[in-house]
């Protein structure tokens, strides 16, 4: 719906959207909580990989993870969404390495990343990427 207003899609509704796109190779479910979603698709279409979050996780996070993954797809044509999750997923610890060196060295002035970095500490929440039996592997990365 274009109204701005939420609109809620059944599993169902959303695989047979995806289902017409002929030459869809992946899917990147940046949402919290989209674990079941992302094993439902690889169910109805084997030959995609998924990208999601198993839990929750802060827009922060999503949107600066997000960034790296588009950045990286976006670079050149053909590149593979495992290459690019895996590249998108070292970068973004590398990222999240500095908001903890920025608090522990007192550069955090206005505390937009301490509450971060005294939930998660050097672990982030990292989202997993699963590829349907389709796929060139059936692995579940994280």
């Amino acid at each position: 719906e274009r109204s701005g207003s939420l609109c809620e899609v059944t599993p169902e509704d959303f695989v047979n959207e995806l289902q017409s796109c002929s030459r869809l190779e992946g899917v990147f479910l940046n949402a919290c909580d989209t674990k079941e979603l992302a094993a439902y698709v690889v169910k109805e279409m084997p030959h995609l990989k998924v990208v999601y979050w198993e839990g929750p996780t802060e827009d922060d996070l999503a949107l600066k993870f997000a960034a790296q993954l588009y950045s990286q797809l976006g670079t050149q044509h053909g590149v593979d969404l495992k290459d690019a999750f895996v590249y998108a997923e070292r970068a973004f610890v590398k990222f999240c390495g500095k908001w903890r060196g920025k608090v522990e060295r007192g550069e955090d002035r206005d505390g937009r990343y301490h509450d971060w970095v005294s939930r998660y500490g050097d672990k982030p929440p990292l989202p997993k990427l699963i590829e349907g039996a389709g796929s060139a592997s059936n692995l579940l990365w994280s």
